[in-house]
């Protein structure tokens, strides 16, 4: 039976009270004080009661039993108190050490050397030196973009020669431009650090623990 808390009791004809204590009569009965609903107390054998799931315990007697076993109890009757010890547990945090990071940048040089695309024109003169009624439109063949380039001769008549064609291909060209560039890396560095209050009393060995690499 829990002897920390006061365990409620039911009787037959649904009367309440609460188990109070336990106690040993002078025949050596295991008993309990029980204070019912009508404030009265009057003490029960212990093999009377039987625990419900709750938690609670039931009696097989009716208030009319109980007032007539409360008033005929014997007041000088010898009270036992049974007692029993309970283990209290409690945690609780402490400070055990502290840690300290840092990051730490490095610097490194690589060589990138990436293809790179350029245009280069090839200019091209073409001689044709032939008379034409007009001038020719500027066109293109494949790649190439043909520019025609005309002039006026003096003649007994005036006559449009076409003088040359400028050919003009457009080629690429793959040429490759190495480069230096900085790249960044960062590590970490954990320092560990003891309490404080052991820095306080040997600040000698905090600062060795605190010197010596992480594993």
């Amino acid at each position: 039976m829990d002897t920390h808390a006061n365990p409620r009791i039911i009787g037959d004809d649904d009367w309440r009270g609460q188990i109070l204590r336990q106690v040993q009569t002078a025949d050596g009965t295991r008993s309990v004080v029980v204070a019912w609903d009508t404030g009265e107390q009057v003490t029960l054998p212990m093999a009377l009661l039987t625990r419900q799931p709750d938690g609670s315990y039931r009696v097989p007697l009716g208030r009319e039993t109980l007032a007539q076993m409360s008033g005929t109890q014997d007041d000088d009757a010898e009270t036992i108190p049974v007692i029993a010890e309970a283990l209290r547990v409690e945690k609780r945090a402490i400070e055990t050490g502290r840690v300290r990071v840092q990051k730490v940048v490095h610097e490194r040089e690589e060589i990138v050397d990436e293809p790179l695309l350029r245009e280069d024109v090839h200019v091209e003169r073409v001689a044709i030196n032939q008379p034409i009624a007009t001038a020719p439109q500027v066109r293109y063949e494949g790649n190439t973009l043909i520019v025609p380039v005309v002039e006026e001769i003096v003649v007994v008549e005036k006559r449009l020669i076409l003088k040359e064609e400028l050919r003009i291909t457009r080629r690429q060209v793959t040429v490759r431009d190495p480069q230096t560039v900085t790249l960044r890396r960062e590590d970490v560095v954990v320092e560990h650090l003891p309490p404080e209050e052991d820095a306080a009393r040997d600040p000698v060995s905090a600062s060795k623990k605190a010197d010596s690499p992480v594993g």
